[in-house]
């Protein structure tokens, strides 16, 4: 499998939207470096994510990926643009958390789609 693309939005530590676009980097290796908390594995939990509907880590579910820096109204997405065998493949995934009926700021268990 070969990423070409990868947008999250609401993910972990990126809450506004960001996409990264593995195409840009055409050396065949490409490192993922930064400080600590800077987001290096969120990437691999929304790749992971995108694929099995499973974060890349034991200690967190798919539910736990939601952003705590935007409100719980702000659907979780992620996508995955990536070659297989000569084919490109698409994936989605949202996480989302109904509000409450009658509430403004309560909501229900989210639900992943």
């Amino acid at each position: 499998m070969k990423p070409i693309t990868l947008v999250m939005e609401a993910f972990g530590s990126y809450a506004e939207k960001a996409e990264i676009r593995f195409n840009d980097f055409d050396h065949g290796l490409f490192l993922i470096s930064g400080e600590t908390g800077a987001g290096k594995s969120m990437i691999f939990d929304a790749i992971t994510f995108a694929l099995y509907g499973k974060t890349s880590g034991s200690d967190r579910t798919p539910m736990d990926m939601h952003s705590d820096l935007v409100s719980l109204d702000v659907d979780t997405y992620v996508k995955l643009v990536f070659m297989q065998n000569g084919r490109e493949y698409t994936v989605e995934r949202t996480i989302h958390f109904p509000k409450k009926q009658g509430t403004q700021d309560e909501y229900n268990d989210p639900k992943q789609d």
